[in-house]
């Protein structure tokens, strides 16, 4: 397996892309494996997670934050 480069570009594209656009989608754009991508990212510094998400799918929401459903409606 060769290894290759990071140029500035890439570098740029990165840090334009992360937190913005799901990591997977960042090393497709780049040509690059999710694994490189997460170790560069570290290299420099720079948070994958996705701005304004709590790690969550849906509405981001998890069970214990959701207010409790009633069990009777009122009418």
């Amino acid at each position: 397996m060769s290894r290759r480069h990071w140029s500035q570009d890439d570098v740029e594209k990165l840090k334009e892309m992360a937190g913005n656009i799901p990591r997977a989608k960042i090393a497709a754009e780049l040509q690059r494996a999710p694994s490189a991508l997460a170790v560069k990212a570290h290299q420099l510094g720079i948070s994958l997670r996705l701005k304004g998400r709590s790690g969550t799918l849906g509405s981001g929401n998890t069970a214990s934050q959701r207010e409790p459903e009633q069990s009777a409606r009122s009418t």
